[in-house]
């Protein structure tokens, strides 16, 4: 077993109690460690609509409906999950869709057409024959539809927009230009909000201060609550079945998981337990160091549940898990973008946290490649152990499933045997020490492998438990 000693598992994704590091070069989906630079991150504008989508829930209690042209990311959440509509009812989608389709034929051969398809048929028909050569029959002009649709005439192209006027600008970009120049005038400052341009997109603290605005006297109310999971504090523990209740609705639903593996035992194994302590040490936020739940609630009831550690230099997401009645949210994106906008708060009490860890990366996984919308993102190349441009790295994983990132001759340092650390009879000490407890030990080779899947830091940050 691998203790964590130091909270240092920034590259090793874990479960429960373990952590665990794939032999991606063997594996058929390579998973690939990724990371986002929290301070550096704005929010896309997919992004953005899914917190726009919770402010009108939250004010209106409106459920929006599932329209089949919005893009993907907007209509699919983390977990490919299909809003609602797409695949609970396919007869109601395809009666929908068949409306949609006779509608847009209307328009276009207008109601008299669409109500006597027999007569349109006839006037096209008799159209193409009085326009056809003499003597050629009425299946040959049956089989000449693209000449009759060349013969149809198109509108001149027009000279564009008047180079001699300036160019038009939005009702809201000139009433705010109103509002300099009055103020201007009157000599009146001018506000510091009001210096910014007015068509910039509004930052993440921003839209999450609307969000909670509109948490307060609006038809439904939102709450962010976290709790220290490990060791669970009173809190957790009093709202210990209503969040496993959650998770058994989210993992039978979703992913299809057999009830009858889904126990209380299974939720605190996989989720509640950890190898971190909890630690105050100075320089920490003030929560502390450790693993937690971060709890959403709706009107005080859990809706959706994230399971965070906090760590010396980063915020790592364990997992996230919600109530599939409410997935017409996107809770999938609007937590990851909670936890940016969570972590740049703990990086205020604590600067050296400035990384938001999302585990790992599949590209040959259409549903994981979600992770790498959070912009800036990078991957740990499997080889070099260097951080990688996303950007850079998706050509090469298109080509192959397994690959080097780094572009350089880069390679990590050779592991010197001796140095690496162990846990022996509850005391830190280095491997050539250990030797010396216990000389009879037969674990050169396994310690050896261990150390070249770590690598060097690694090898000198985590103990490697021995009995």
């Amino acid at each position: 077993m691998w203790l964590l000693r130091r909270f240092q598992h920034q590259f090793f994704p874990r479960s429960g109690r373990y952590l665990y590091k794939p032999l991606m070069d063997k594996m058929c989906c390579p998973c690939y460690t990724i990371k986002c630079a929290a301070l550096e991150f704005k929010p896309s504008k997919s992004q953005r609509k899914v917190i726009k989508k919770m402010i009108r829930f939250l004010r209106t209690g409106e459920r929006p409906s599932c329209n089949p042209k919005l893009s993907e990311d907007a209509a699919t959440d983390e977990d490919g999950d299909a809003c609602p509509g797409t695949s609970e009812h396919p007869a109601q989608e395809k009666e929908l869709r068949k409306k949609m389709t006779e509608a847009s034929r209307i328009v276009r051969q207008g109601p008299a057409d669409a109500a006597n398809p027999k007569t349109a048929a006839e006037t096209s028909e008799s159209d193409q024959n009085s326009d056809s050569r003499t003597g050629e029959t009425e299946n040959e002009v049956h089989d000449q539809p693209a000449a009759a649709a060349s013969m149809k005439k198109h509108p001149k192209p027009g000279h564009g927009a008047d180079p001699s006027k300036p160019p038009c600008k939005k009702a809201k970009e000139l009433r705010h230009q109103q509002r300099l120049e009055r103020l201007s005038q009157t000599g009146t400052e001018v506000p510091l909000d009001d210096r910014k341009k007015s068509n910039e997109p509004k930052s993440l603290e921003e839209l999450i201060q609307e969000v909670e605005k509109a948490s307060h006297g609006c038809k439904h109310k939102l709450e962010m609550r976290y709790v220290r999971s490990s060791p669970m504090n009173p809190q957790f523990e009093q709202t210990f079945k209503e969040s496993y209740a959650v998770y058994h609705r989210y993992q039978v639903t979703i992913h299809k998981d057999p009830p009858s593996k889904l126990s209380e035992k299974q939720f605190k194994r996989f989720l509640v337990d950890s190898p971190l302590r909890e630690e105050n040490l100075p320089g920490a936020p003030e929560c502390g160091y450790g693993s937690f739940h971060e709890h959403f609630l709706l009107d005080g009831k859990i809706i959706a549940v994230g399971v965070l550690d906090i760590l010396p230099n980063c915020v790592s997401s364990v997992y996230f898990y919600y109530d599939p009645d409410y997935s017409f949210l996107s809770l999938g994106t609007y937590s990851a973008l909670r936890e940016l906008e969570f972590l740049r708060l703990v990086h205020q009490e604590s600067p050296k946290i400035d990384h938001y860890y999302m585990g790992f990366y599949i590209h040959s996984c259409d549903k994981m490649r979600y992770k790498g919308q959070y912009h800036p993102s990078f991957l740990l190349c499997p080889e070099a152990y260097t951080w990688c441009p996303i950007e850079c790295c998706r050509p090469k994983l298109e080509a192959s499933k397994y690959s080097r990132l780094d572009e350089t001759d880069a390679v990590d340092a050779p592991v010197n045997l001796p140095e690496v650390r162990i846990l022996y009879m509850q005391m830190a000490m280095r491997y050539s020490d250990y030797r010396g407890f216990a000389p009879n030990a037969n674990d050169d080779e396994e310690v050896s492998e261990y150390a070249q899947f770590v690598g060097k830091k690694c090898a000198g940050r985590i103990l490697l438990y021995r009995h």
